[in-house]
């Protein structure tokens, strides 16, 4: 069984400092002689399986295990199996996204190997081979508090004390930001870098997903190569913590570590994205176009959100798992981040577009209720996906919408109160945006971005001058969404195959 924390580290300093970052090393680092490292972590080293093609960025990594140490593993566990570690490893994008992953394991490394190796034969004859490393008794929940409480330590030069070690992020922050810039004090070092929540991953066997607490969400396996997968959230003593748990299955062990890749990889990038837009929102971060930082920010922005909104990659579906994401961490709230429009003023707007995309699935991570289940306490979500708002349409009308889109469709008949000019174009406008409404009854997930590019569609066309190559990408957008949705979609294509004609006459 491998259990994966990972802690990311969000770093501000391409976009508000000159010269505070060291250029080296690289990023993925050399590993050619001499290889270059980090200080305080380790050298780089390559992936030991190979690089994983869908994610070539991170073929390299630095070795970290000078930066996180444990105090008394191995450590015995269930009575017999030794718990140790396998691996820590420091990867980066070379701009804002820094992670350390720390792996544990009851098994030796000889046992990894052989298992490995036959994986995908033991497939091919029927078997599901974790049956063969993985005891039926070693629950998934209960190795998680135990790896939580791991006592560690990270040298930082003023505070070697033991912590557990998922509260070591703020730790692993500041250890990175010293070994990596040319100045930094104890004063400033949280206005140049930020700890984001950590997220763990735990591989276990298949019987356990029949097991679920009712807040955790299940992915199916047709979207997944046939391997299980959940996400919920597990109340710890030092606060709540994202969890993944992945059973093989009948999965082969490529798509296997190929997935665990990507769940680790985008966890980051959502936490690192959400704390680079929170310290925009603030004014942290300035957005000033056309300047090194500009260009820096706004490439970061293209390359985080292209990341987060691709679909799928090596055949398993990327948005099923942004749904799981969204389901744990729904909320009847909606997060608002009331500046932030004005403070991306100038950059480009297709990248506006992508950020307003990811702010409308973002959703406050602590307005949850707590329960009690199977011996061990875990989240439920406070608003489910069927609870609908009653919102205003305008002349005293109005209209239930489901909450994950309620605001984006109130605001998006604000923008069309006073009319764009013409009749046809102002009901065919209402019409997508009650079309929009009613679909989201029967898909409430699969409808939030809909409804975000239908309020960035009625932003542009509410403009006195509309845009034709704005207003063409929301319709493209939308037409994208609507035929994801199958039957549910095709009154949305069908009143887009008329209002972007109308578009065009109008506003060519």
């Amino acid at each position: 069984m491998l259990t994966v924390v990972q802690f990311p580290v969000a770093d501000f300093r391409p976009f508000v400092s000159d010269g505070d970052r060291l250029p080296t090393p690289s990023w993925p680092p050399r590993t050619t002689l001499p290889p270059e490292f980090v200080h305080l972590f380790g050298r780089a080293a390559p992936r030991h399986k190979g690089v994983d093609w869908a994610w070539t960025d991170e073929s390299t990594f630095c070795d970290a295990s000078r930066a996180l140490r444990f105090c008394n593993l191995p450590r015995p566990v269930y009575g017999k199996e030794n718990l140790r570690c396998r691996f820590r490893r420091l990867l980066s994008d070379g701009a804002a996204l820094a992670r350390l992953e720390v792996g544990l394991s009851y098994n030796n490394a000889w046992q990894d190997i052989y298992t490995w190796r036959t994986w995908d034969c033991e497939i091919e004859r029927g078997f599901d081979p974790s049956e063969i490393i993985l005891r039926p008794d070693i629950n998934p929940f209960e190795t998680i508090k135990h790896t939580i409480a791991l006592p560690t330590v990270v040298p930082l030069p003023n505070n070697k004390s033991q912590k557990p070690l998922i509260t070591q992020g703020a730790s692993v922050a500041q250890l990175f930001l010293s070994a990596t810039g040319r100045k930094s004090t104890e004063v400033t070092w949280h206005q140049h870098i930020g700890a984001c929540p950590p997220v763990i991953l735990v591989e276990c066997r298949a019987h356990w997903f029949d097991q679920l607490p009712k807040s955790f969400a299940r992915i199916p396996q047709a979207k997944t190569g046939g391997i299980e997968l959940a996400f919920g959230l597990f109340k710890s003593p030092w606060g709540n913590v994202g969890v993944w748990l992945l059973g093989h299955g009948n999965g082969k062990v490529r798509q296997a570590r190929s997935l665990r890749l990507c769940l680790l990889r985008l966890h980051a990038e959502q936490e690192v994205l959400d704390a680079v837009l929170q310290r925009i929102d603030t004014g942290s971060i300035e957005y000033k176009p056309h300047t090194p930082h500009g260009d820096k920010l706004e490439n970061y922005l293209n390359q985080a959100t292209r990341l987060i909104n691709r679909s799928s990659w090596a055949g398993i579906d990327q948005s099923s798992i942004l749904n799981a994401f969204d389901v744990v961490n729904a909320s009847q709230f909606r997060s608002e981040r009331t500046g932030l429009a004005g403070r991306l003023q100038g950059i480009r707007r297709q990248i506006r577009v992508k950020v307003e995309r990811f702010e409308a699935r973002s959703y406050p991570r602590s307005e949850r209720h707590i329960h009690t289940h199977y011996n061990a306490t875990y989240i439920e979500t406070v608003a489910t996906m069927t609870e609908t708002k009653t919102i205003n349409i305008g002349a005293g009308a109005t209209i239930n919408a489901p909450v994950t889109i309620a605001d984006n469709i109130e605001r998006s008949f604000n923008n069309l109160e006073e009319g764009t000019g013409n009749a046809n174009l102002d009901m065919l406008m209402k019409t997508l945006l009650e079309q929009i409404t009613q679909a989201a009854q029967a898909e409430p997930k699969e409808t939030r971005q809909l409804a975000a590019d239908a309020e960035t569609l009625t932003k542009e066309v509410s403009n006195e001058k509309p845009r034709r190559k704005w207003y063409e990408l929301s319709v493209d957008g939308i037409n994208e969404a609507a035929k994801a949705l199958g039957d549910v979609g095709k009154p949305i294509l069908e009143t887009t195959a008329k209002l972007l004609p109308l578009l065009t006459m109008l506003f060519p």
